[in-house]
């Protein structure tokens, strides 16, 4: 679990389900409203086929471990946007 410090509420894991695509989960608690609700969950989806080029674009060899060394830059400009940016395909659930 990596809690981001600097943003107050906001908890962010990583990790691979069955199919080892990752999984991005976030928790923000008093988070700016999103759909309707202050606290929200979401996880965004990188597939399996993704993966690879997820971890390039982060600058490990890993996900996991590019996760580890940069994922506080990732979760500032925003996940999604961040995925985005450098053309990964994702898929976003906000529960």
């Amino acid at each position: 679990m990596t809690e981001i410090k600097s943003i107050p509420g906001l908890t962010v894991t990583l990790a691979r389900n069955a199919q080892s695509d990752v999984i991005i989960h976030g928790f923000h608690i008093g988070a700016r409203v999103i759909a309707g609700r202050e606290d929200h969950e979401y996880h965004v989806t990188i597939r399996a086929a993704h993966v690879a080029d997820f971890a390039a674009a982060l600058g490990g060899d890993t996900a996991e471990d590019a996760w580890e060394k940069h994922h506080i830059e990732m979760v500032y400009q925003g996940e999604t946007a961040w995925l985005r940016a450098h053309g990964i395909p994702f898929e976003l659930s906000v529960i």
